[in-house]
């Protein structure tokens, strides 16, 4: 007997044409969504010195704006004399009235609660004053 014959035939392999999409598409969204999660704790991690400038003064208004002080205990002083809400309401639609471009300077008592504050910001928005800040002391200066 000579050797064993083999029972069959060995073929060449066949090319495949077509690609599967399925794991390409797979490991696309897998990036996708690595990226979305990522993207916004990469963009606040960046540290950057900002750096200063002087900037031009403006130019003084023709009308002063009006100072309105809030004590930690509630009192409300508007231009230096004491008023309630509801006159400070009275008060600055009257103005508003005569001048819609009023504005009001806020300064707030750092003892006084986010509440307080919110009223008189609520007082203002209902008597349509349109021009208002809040004053701080710059960081390290008192």
């Amino acid at each position: 007997m000579r050797g064993r014959q083999r029972r069959y035939k060995r073929e060449p392999l066949k090319i495949i044409s077509d690609l599967n999409m399925t794991p390409l598409i797979d490991i696309t969204f897998l990036l996708l969504i690595a990226f979305i999660i990522t993207y916004p704790l990469m963009e606040n991690s960046v540290q950057i010195k900002l750096p200063t400038a002087t900037t031009n003064k403006a130019e003084p208004e023709k009308d002063e704006p009006h100072n309105l002080a809030i004590h930690a205990n509630g009192d409300i002083l508007f231009n230096n004399a004491a008023m309630s809400l509801e006159d400070l309401e009275a008060e600055l639609s009257r103005r508003v009235l005569d001048d819609p471009r009023t504005a009001v300077k806020i300064r707030g008592d750092e003892a006084l609660d986010y509440g307080g504050l919110m009223k008189v910001v609520a007082v203002l928005n209902r008597a349509r004053v349109t021009r208002m800040a809040l004053i701080s002391h710059a960081e390290g200066k008192k």
